[in-house]
């Protein structure tokens, strides 16, 4: 029998129960039993992965809220859909005993909120913690399955069903139960058996008893007795159905004999039993917030006042940017605390964050901005340098290391380390695992660690540095679509080469990082991934985050001191292009005359590095090029060195020019000869000038042909290009700029486009992606300002740069959506209206069983409603402000199209008082000029 589901009434009743006792934290308390009210017993000694695997296998289709002190969490493919549901913010955490995962939390306090929000597509299963201290699990059915059962309760039960007599039986024997609405997979029959009765012994028992009688007869009926409850069937839950399979006992003895031969019957904490302990003391208290803030407060204060950046920011910079840099090496620095009760705080607890960033701020800012006042020199003539006997203190710092072999490991036996501030000297390095000895204690005990653990807590203690500055990640755990877009999008071929060069140096993480922070600040491009997903990145000085455009919003992010491992794991095991050996290059020598001046840029190899940036002075001596994301980031070079080193690089090509001849001026006689009837000679003693003149006639054999004028298009553009739009950031703009160019030739000859014009104006997708054309202090996007800048009037460029806010681009795939759902709605032909139409995509993908209908559209920005009306020359387009436009309410049969959003306001007297945002005005003014069928709109 399916175990009983309590009401929805009863299961609220105990959560709330739940919730409002003073449950005590997760990180302080073991788990303990569970009750029988759940659907298995918990074993007590259970850590916290096994406790919510053993909840999550019991209901592998439900969403699962596992209370961890205060806060409920879904973990995995949970969090994800749940944080895309619900807009939870979703994080990866490294997690005790589960690893690097991805989760998303509520706080208790909503979680009744929360669970009915997800009951509208899931059914839910919520793992509190209670007065007692017990952990609890409460099932609830999704709002379709819940009315499902109702609907199948209501309905009489099949004569069949109804209890049968079988003489000579005794109780009646019931009819088997209907079939379920489809078989249950194998992956869902083994997560069941798996599961079994929830008792770890219970599971040990069978495993033992399977490897002895795994062929025997009587092993079905020892089984059944094993799990309980004298069950006639084992029941298996289908996810996504609510309903139960009941396994025939022989079939459940031979899948259990298979898993057990496999070895994927027990878990890894079940495969050892537990031995019988003492009762476990009662645990310490769990650290309270002042005393987890006064003890990383001084490690993270460390960190910062060596920070590269901040140090220069201090030095070279005002205050203002300085607290900026300060904000970003105080995060840097707390990402590289690994104790969760530190990482829960401050990451979810601004007032903690905010006054740990503000106080060590205050307190390293004074000490680095004071300059750095060259010391007195004592007069010590005459005196001995060093005598016999003095002591000569060593000082060693991170630039003092040793040098380093990059390819050797970072740690070998004998090595003293420091774990849980203890030091332990490494005994033995294994393939999975590393053993420890304490040299402190007399009689030599050994611990061993798995690698991962034991890099992990390297981490925590700053003493370890010359280790950890030197440790490789593990690629394994590194996720692919991050390495990709790292690899494959951000770095060049030659990037990589000067990597593989530092690498080879022996330069360490920490100098890596802070090589990539100065190198790949502030860039952003959309890729297209090798999994046809869309991917946004973004660097900046601390991190490079992509945003994945996938069905769950996928977002990825890793700091520079977390790729600056990866970079070198991938180069000792030479993968994505990185290599051991140096890359041998091809010389280039750029022909032509060179001509360069302030705002060029300019890129060349300097040394160990790329100098790639912006002149920013000239001086004639030198040349500074501004390279990086700091007002101290330049590279100043002499002149002779740079005009050299700008011609050996093939990107400098746009600062040279063909070298044209000097070709020799013909020579000129006082008196041109001319033939009779072709010119007339005026001498200049009879005009009084100093020159003679001659007006000579030009005779042409054969008039110039007129060229044919092209044809106008009359008919309206159509989209067939369902890529249209798609490309990087500087792809978008080059295409922007090719429409605007065109569109001036239109308008300046006074005509419509060509068919061929259209489709060069249909691939205008506007400004709302590309703010940072407008961006002149921007180095990577200065040519883009300037030709942007000049293209358009004062008005236009003010009108593009404001739409930069709401200007989003309608996909044809998601226009072509919209269209087939007004389809479905029984819409075939009417007047149309696209509000904020932009280019008009919406009018070029009307479906074919809509092209009688009228279409009107309305555009704030000149650019885009001029190219719209040359696109659609049969639409009526108007160029002006929504709200200022005068159609009457009920005119229209669909309003359709994408909105933009935005928390401003727009002045319309008879919405004022509602006092609606832009996108809410859109909506309500819709409805008005479409009261006869609802407006269909596009969220971006």
């Amino acid at each position: 029998m399916p175990p009983v589901i309590p009401s929805q009434r009863e299961q609220m009743e105990t959560i709330q129960e739940a919730e409002s006792a003073d449950a005590p934290s997760a990180f302080s308390v073991p788990q303990a039993e569970e009750t029988p009210a759940g659907p298995a017993p918990m074993p007590a000694s259970m850590s916290f992965r096994e406790g919510y695997e053993v909840v999550k296998k019991a209901h592998p289709g439900d969403i699962v809220l596992y209370q961890l002190g205060d806060f409920y969490e879904m973990f995995g493919p949970d969090a994800r859909v749940a944080s895309h549901e619900l807009n939870l913010m979703l994080t990866q955490r490294n997690l005790p005993d589960l690893g690097r995962v991805a989760m998303c939390g509520i706080p208790g306090h909503k979680l009744d909120e929360y669970v009915r929000k997800l009951r509208d597509r899931h059914d839910v299963t919520v793992s509190s913690i209670g007065p007692d201290g017990k952990r609890r699990t409460v099932s609830y059915l999704s709002v379709e399955h819940e009315a499902r059962n109702a609907r199948e309760a209501e309905t009489p039960a099949p004569e069949e069903a109804a209890p049968i007599h079988v003489p000579g039986a005794s109780p009646p024997i019931l009819a088997p139960p209907p079939p379920p609405a489809r078989e249950a997979t194998h992956g869902e029959i083994d997560a069941a058996l798996q599961a079994w009765n929830g008792d770890a012994d219970s599971k040990r028992a069978v495993a033992s008893y399977m490897k002895d009688h795994a062929r025997d007869k009587d092993t079905a009926a020892w089984l059944r007795a094993e799990h309980g409850g004298e069950l006639p069937a084992f029941p298996v839950k289908l996810p996504d159905t609510g309903q139960y399979q009941h396994l025939p006992w022989p079939k459940v003895q031979r899948r259990i004999a298979q898993l057990v031969q496999r070895d994927m019957f027990l878990s890894y904490a079940e495969r050892t039993p537990v031995p019988e302990q003492e009762p476990a003391p009662t645990p310490s208290p769990a650290p309270t917030v002042r005393e987890i803030y006064e003890k990383y407060k001084p490690i993270l204060k460390e960190f910062v006042l060596s920070d590269g950046p901040y140090q220069n920011a201090c030095q070279n910079s005002d205050r203002d940017t300085a607290v900026i840099e300060g904000h970003a090496a105080v995060t840097r620095a707390a990402q590289e605390i690994q104790d969760p009760d530190f990482m829960r705080l401050y990451f979810d607890m601004s007032g903690f964050r905010n006054r740990l960033h503000r106080e060590i701020i205050d307190e390293t800012y004074p000490v680095l901005s004071q300059p750095q006042q060259e010391a007195e020199v004592p007069d010590l003539s005459g005196h001995p340098v060093t005598r016999e006997g003095d002591a000569v203190p060593e000082f060693t710092g991170a630039a003092d290391l040793p040098p380093h072999d990059p390819f050797a490991p970072a740690y070998r036996p004998g090595d003293i380390v420091y774990l849980n501030n203890t030091a332990f000297e490494i005994t033995g390095i294994g393939l999975l695992d590393v053993e420890l000895r304490d040299p402190a204690l007399p009689i030599p005990l050994f611990r061993a660690e798995s690698k991962e653990n034991f890099e992990r807590l390297l981490h925590l203690d700053h003493r370890n540095s010359h280790i950890t500055c030197y440790l490789a990640a593990d690629l394994h755990r590194v996720n692919d679509d991050f390495r990709e877009v790292l690899t494959k999008h951000l770095l060049t071929d030659r990037d990589k080469g000067y990597i593989s060069q530092w690498l080879r140096s022996g330069e360490h993480n920490r100098g890596i990082s802070m090589r990539l922070s100065e190198t790949f600040a502030s860039r952003a491009e959309t890729v297209t991934l090798e999994t046809g997903d869309i991917a946004d990145y973004f660097t900046s000085t601390i991190s490079m985050e992509v945003e994945i455009q996938d069905k769950f919003g996928t977002k990825l992010a890793q700091s520079w001191e977390a790729v600056a491992p990866i970079l070198r794991a991938l180069w000792l095991q030479e993968l994505d292009g990185f290599s051991h050996e140096p890359v041998q290059r091809e010389p280039v020598n750029l022909e032509g005359k060179l001509s360069y001046q302030v705002g060029d840029k300019v890129a060349f190899a300097y040394g160990d590095h790329d100098v790639n940036g912006t002149i920013e002075y000239i001086g004639d001596l030198g040349v500074r090029i501004h390279t990086g994301p700091y007002a101290w980031s330049h590279q100043l070079v002499e002149r002779d060195f740079f005009e050299d080193a700008v011609r050996h690089d093939e990107r400098n090509a746009g600062l040279f020019s063909p070298e044209v001849p000097q070709q020799e001026a013909p020579e000129t006689t006082t008196k041109p000869e001319t033939a009779p009837g072709t010119a007339t000679l005026y001498p200049g003693d009879k005009n009084g000038l100093p020159y003679d003149i001659i007006v000579e006639t030009l005779h042409v054999d054969e008039p110039e042909q007129a060229q044919p004028e092209a044809t106008p298009a009359a008919e309206n553009f159509r989209i067939t290009d369902d890529n249209l739009g798609v490309g990087s950031l500087r792809e978008k703009f080059r295409r922007n700029m090719d429409a605007i160019n065109t569109l001036q030739a239109i308008e300046l000859e006074g005509r419509t486009a060509t068919p061929a014009e259209q489709e060069i104006l249909s691939r205008y997708v506007g400004w709302g992606g590309l703010p940072q054309a407008f961006d002149e202090n921007n180095g990577e996007w200065t040519n883009e300002f300037l030709e942007l800048k000049a293209a358009l009037t004062p008005e236009e460029y003010a009108s593009a740069r404001t739409s930069t806010l709401n200007a989003h681009y309608s996909r044809p795939a998601i226009v072509r959506a919209i269209y087939e759902a007004v389809g479905n709605m029984g819409f075939k032909t009417g007047n149309i209206l696209e509000p904020s139409c932009g280019v008009g995509n919406f009018f070029g993908m009307l479906p074919e069983s809509m092209a009688a209908s009228r279409l009107y559209g309305v555009e704030l920005d000149s650019v885009s409603g001029r190219i719209a009306q040359q696109l659609y020359p049969k639409a009526s387009i108007t160029i002006r402000g929504f709200e200022k436009t005068g159609f009457p309410d009920g005119f229209f049969d669909l309003a359709i199209g994408n909105v933009p959003f935005g928390n401003y306001s727009l002045a319309d007297r008879r919405y004022d008082k509602e006092h609606l945002l832009i996108h809410d005005y859109f909506f309500a003014r819709r409805r008005s000029c479409s009261p006869r069928s609802a407006p269909v709109r596009c969220a971006s």
